[in-house]
């Protein structure tokens, strides 16, 4: 029995289809496009990290996550330049690449207070940890302030500690293995989209 037509048979098609399974994942947290994973490079060694898709802007190509500006990761971005993100839905079978460059946003810029003041409170306990991101412990330790006993100290000190990223992409891979398998790429340029195309799987 022949396999049913397939969005990824259609560039356009499925380059839309795609930005819509990333805009599901930003909004929705039980999506697996929710989780994607972040990868950088610390001198020569490359960096794997399991973040969350905050924001997405399909016309600006760019993607939003958050740090602690205390993490190894918040150190090392800056310098690192470019980046990208991996995504996979096991169940549709679909895998996302993008790449591109990465930025650290200033923390006196509007947007990052916007940012801020989009999470819930849960969310901002983590960036009030009084024990820095990665630094070695004798023994297990709840270093998390509970919601319930966040000050405004703690407050403030968790704003000063939350960083805003941005990867812009220059590129995204789409690898389908559901049905026949596809595997496209879409080149961004400056003013959008510029090259897409087929690639052996």
């Amino acid at each position: 029995m022949p396999n049913e037509p397939s969005p990824f048979d259609d560039l356009k098609l499925a380059h839309d289809v795609v930005w819509n399974e990333l805009r599901e994942g930003m909004q929705k947290p039980r999506h697996a496009f929710h989780w994607p994973t972040l990868c950088y490079l610390d001198g020569f060694t490359p960096v794997p990290r399991t973040v969350v898709l905050r924001d997405l802007n399909r016309s600006e190509k760019r993607f939003e996550i958050h740090t602690d500006a205390r993490s190894r990761k918040a150190a090392v971005i800056p310098k690192a330049k470019h980046a990208s993100l991996s995504f996979y839905d096991p169940r549709k079978s679909l895998q996302l690449t993008v790449m591109g460059r990465i930025e650290m946003l200033d923390t006196r810029k509007d947007y990052t207070e916007l940012a801020w003041a989009k999470l819930n409170l849960a969310t901002k306990t983590i960036y009030a940890n009084t024990i820095d991101p990665g630094t070695a412990m004798l023994e297990p330790e709840n270093t998390t302030v509970p919601v319930d006993d966040m000050s405004t100290e703690d407050l403030a000190r968790a704003r000063k500690n939350f960083r805003v990223l941005h990867l812009t992409a220059d590129r995204l891979e789409v690898l389908s293995l559901k049905g026949n398998h596809r595997r496209l790429l879409f080149d961004y340029g400056l003013a959008g989209q510029r090259r897409a195309a087929w690639l052996a799987p």
